[in-house]
């Protein structure tokens, strides 16, 4: 099996417990009070297709990590690539490696999933939500198909559970 390497951001206070038990797919993580995002997540499971739902894609229950490779990472926020220690020096929070089965993993749109958040935020017309949620859907990548420059900003979404063998610490 081919595995890959990605990484998460976790609240320090919470670091223990995951490097202990893993993380399970039902943590919101420190975004889950978001009410516009867990909005967004909501409309979007609902227009989810079928095929997707069950290899078990969901906004709402998938964990999600930032795409690397050799030892870069994309941040998120803007699609910067930066070098892993770069990255974690400008975090207050604690960053771990998660090796993941690529296979069971996808990539998703950033941007068009805030086009979406801001659209629902403005409370667009259902014609426009429905066509940003077809969007989002179609343009969702395997991992496994995935390569640097196919979406701005990639977010990697994670549809199993990680075990506590599969966590690391990045120092």
């Amino acid at each position: 099996m081919t595995v890959m390497k990605v990484y998460h951001v976790v609240n320090p206070d919470h670091l223990q417990s995951i490097l202990d038990n893993g993380i399970k797919r039902t943590s919101r993580g420190d975004k889950g009070d978001d009410q516009l995002i867990a909005q967004t997540d909501v409309f979007l499971d609902d227009r989810c297709p079928v095929a997707l739902v069950r290899q078990g894609v969901s906004r709402s229950n998938n964990l999600y990590a930032y795409f690397s490779f050799e030892d870069k990472i994309v941040d998120i926020t803007d699609g910067a690539v930066t070098s892993i220690n770069e990255f974690i020096s400008g975090t207050s929070q604690k960053i771990i490696e998660l090796v993941v089965d690529p296979r069971r993993c996808y990539v998703s749109d950033l941007d068009t999933y805030d086009s979406l958040k801001r659209a629902i935020e403005g409370s667009s017309d259902s014609g426009k939500l429905d066509e940003l949620a077809a969007s989002y859907w179609r343009k969702l990548t395997p991992l496994e198909s995935f390569s640097l420059g196919m979406i701005d900003r990639p977010e990697i979404m994670i549809t199993y559970d990680i075990e506590p063998s599969s966590v690391r610490l990045v120092d």
